[in-house]
């Protein structure tokens, strides 16, 4: 997903590469978005806040919450 069709305040689907006990895994986690910086965004799941590069962005983001 494009930094620019990012909106501040909505979820989007986060989905990514991580090692458990040394064991390559894949995992989704709903973030949401707190700011936009000159490289990417920022975003927040619970207590946690990260920043995302755009590279990163268009891989990792897949879809917006779209609610119920």
């Amino acid at each position: 997903m494009s930094k620019i069709t990012m909106t501040i305040g909505h979820k989007y689907l986060h989905h990514r590469k991580i090692d458990l006990d040394g064991r390559p895994l894949e995992a989704e986690r709903w973030i949401k978005c707190i700011g936009l910086t000159k490289n990417g965004a920022l975003f927040q799941h619970e207590f946690e806040v990260f920043e995302l590069e755009s590279e990163r962005l268009k891989t990792e983001i897949i879809q917006e919450f779209r609610g119920f």
